[in-house]
């Protein structure tokens, strides 16, 4: 059972990472946030920034789990000293270390909401092709309804052509939506891809003084 030990705020930017960009370089110092729409900044507390309820949540048969949550938090306990050490020596890291820094990149990109919305909106976009191709005639609807019984599929008699149809055609009545697994499986697949690719460039570290202004 997992109930309420089971950690709901999942934070998609370690708040390791986040700390570098504070004035103290601590997790209990403040972290300015700038609104890129209103132009408004303020300051935050890590602890409630950066994070989404369930965000990397896993089911399994006794309920849910966190286990994906502790996983990506053992692999920052693994890329923190080699981020500490980069900024400390200037210099990038080898080896080993040169590898997990990689990875740690590489999972920077790939964790953050954005890529779920991209996926969701092009996926969104082609599931609603297929289903007006399904709909654009009796004969392709019966067509696919035979191909589903063929295949071992339960198919919903009840459905009438017309009043499907309709639904398709006006999207608003709907939304699209993916379980959390498909994300986190496309995260993962998307990570396989651009790990080898981050490991053949070529890799400076660029240091900016006190006069260079605010980074972001």
């Amino acid at each position: 059972m997992y109930g309420k030990q089971t950690a709901r705020k999942h934070h998609f930017l370690p708040q390791f990472y986040l700390a570098g960009f504070t004035n103290l370089g601590a997790k209990d110092s403040l972290f300015w946030v700038f609104d890129q729409t209103t132009v408004n900044q303020w300051g935050a507390n890590l602890e409630t920034w950066h994070n989404q309820n369930n965000f990397y949540r896993v089911e399994v048969p006794d309920g849910e789990s966190d286990d994906f949550e502790k996983a990506l938090a053992q692999f920052e306990t693994m890329g923190g000293p080699i981020i500490k050490n980069l900024i400390q020596n200037q210099t990038m890291p080898e080896g080993d270390d040169y590898v997990i820094l990689i990875n740690f990149i590489a999972l920077l990109a790939c964790r953050v909401p954005s890529r779920r919305e991209v996926f969701d909106e092009a996926m969104s976009d082609a599931m609603q092709v297929w289903m007006q191709m399904i709909f654009q005639s009796p004969e392709h609807y019966e067509s696919y309804r035979t191909k589903m019984i063929e295949s071992g599929n339960e198919v919903d008699n009840s459905t009438i052509y017309e009043e499907m149809k309709e639904l398709v055609n006006t999207n608003s009545q709907y939304t699209i939506s993916f379980h959390n697994h498909i994300h986190l499986n496309n995260m993962m697949t998307s990570l396989n891809t651009i790990i080898p690719l981050l490991l053949e460039r070529k890799w400076s570290v660029l240091l900016a003084d006190e006069q260079t202004g605010y980074f972001i």
